[in-house]
């Protein structure tokens, strides 16, 4: 069986084959890896077919060749960050135009109802602001801080997944959750949610 390196300097040859061959071995944790995310089968198989889109696209950028499982699944992550950036939006307008008075619900409804819906828009605020703030870490945070706390895998799961040191994990998800907390201070309170510790 030919190596994911072999593959991948194939497909930069000009051998889309081979590119087909990578797609297969990978088709199905990545999709199970984008199934986590939405929830939802029709939106798993798009986010899927995007994220093998994009890292065919910018497979020249690769500069190990020998890590494209690891570069394959943090361009999943992203794709799934911009599909939860996206939701996060559309389910804001949703509850936003939930908002709108009607004379026909009596005013103790309506005062209970719009708290309702200022809470989960806090919520969302604050889920918003979590997501631009992964962003906007340096990249390589980025990866471990999505595996660790959008997917919860073990310190030693993202080791062995992104071939580093757990020592170095650790030392990652210290360094990022510091940056995070730094640049979240203010909107904790708001969504009532609170930012997890990294803990073995």
């Amino acid at each position: 069986m030919l190596t994911d390196k072999q593959l991948v300097e194939m497909t930069l040859a000009g051998d889309r084959e081979a590119f087909g061959q990578l797609v297969e071995r990978y088709e199905e944790p990545i999709y199970g890896l984008v199934y986590h995310y939405t929830g939802k089968y029709g939106e798993a198989e798009d986010l899927a077919q995007e994220t093998f889109l994009e890292a065919y696209r910018s497979l020249r950028h690769l500069k190990e060749h020998d890590k494209f499982r690891a570069w394959l699944r943090g361009i999943a992550c992203k794709v799934c960050m911009n599909w939860l950036r996206r939701e996060e939006k559309r389910l804001q307008k949703t509850v936003s135009r939930q908002q709108e008075p009607d004379d026909e619900i009596a005013s103790e409804t309506m005062v209970s109802a719009e708290g309702s819906l200022d809470r989960e828009l806090a919520r969302r605020e604050v889920r918003e602001a979590v997501l631009d703030g992964i962003a906007s870490l340096p990249e390589k945070y980025q990866l471990p801080v999505i595996l660790r706390y959008l997917q919860e895998l073990s310190y030693e799961e993202i080791a062995n997944f992104m071939d580093l040191p757990r020592s170095t994990v650790r030392g990652i998800l210290y360094r990022a959750n510091k940056i995070l907390r730094e640049e979240l201070r203010g909107v904790w309170s708001k969504g009532e949610l609170e930012w997890p510790h990294v803990s073995e």
